[in-house]
């Protein structure tokens, strides 16, 4: 996505930042992710979660972006861009709400996604291996499922640690 160059993290949160105040307008949630918020000394792309407000869609959350970016994907999950100055890759996690009807609640993935996307690989191949040592299954971009398939409802990362037996780790320990 982004140039093979790295940028040192300070530079890479300024630009995370600037990113952030113009979509966060847009969103119930939004936050910086990946190696930014691992705090990584040298950062590749610009990774962010969001929370979209009810009605606003991929196209909203690019409109302010627009000027200097090319996009490479718009989906309702994610969004892929790369800015035009500085070649810098940008990568917008969409959020699902919770969904409910009469009969079926299902769960949101705020918290899932945010442990996903900020990472790191390895530290996702734990959590699906303590998944699967407790018969269940991460999936990152859905959520956590028992071994009947049930969605389970996760509200924090800290709950997401504890339902897989794993001791919570704050985002800068997940190596």
């Amino acid at each position: 996505m982004s140039s093979d160059a790295k940028m040192p993290l300070h530079i890479a949160e300024a630009r995370a930042q600037a990113v952030l105040h113009m979509i966060a307008p847009l969103c119930e949630k939004s936050l910086i992710a990946g190696s930014i918020r691992r705090r990584v000394a040298h950062c590749g792309d610009l990774d962010f979660v969001v929370l979209p407000k009810v009605g606003v869609t991929s196209d909203d959350l690019i409109r302010p972006l627009s000027a200097g970016v090319q996009v490479f994907a718009k989906g309702v999950q994610n969004i892929r861009l790369k800015t035009l100055l500085t070649d810098t890759g940008i990568d917008i996690f969409v959020a699902r709400r919770e969904e409910a009807d009469l009969l079926e609640k299902i769960p949101g993935n705020w918290a899932t996604l945010v442990v996903c996307r900020t990472g790191s690989r390895q530290h996702n191949i734990r959590i699906c291996k303590a998944a699967e040592d407790l018969d269940m299954r991460w999936d990152p971009y859905k959520g956590l499922f028992t071994s009947d398939g049930e969605l389970l409802h996760i509200g924090s990362e800290e709950e997401l640690f504890e339902l897989v037996d794993l001791p919570y780790l704050k985002p800068e320990d997940r190596r």
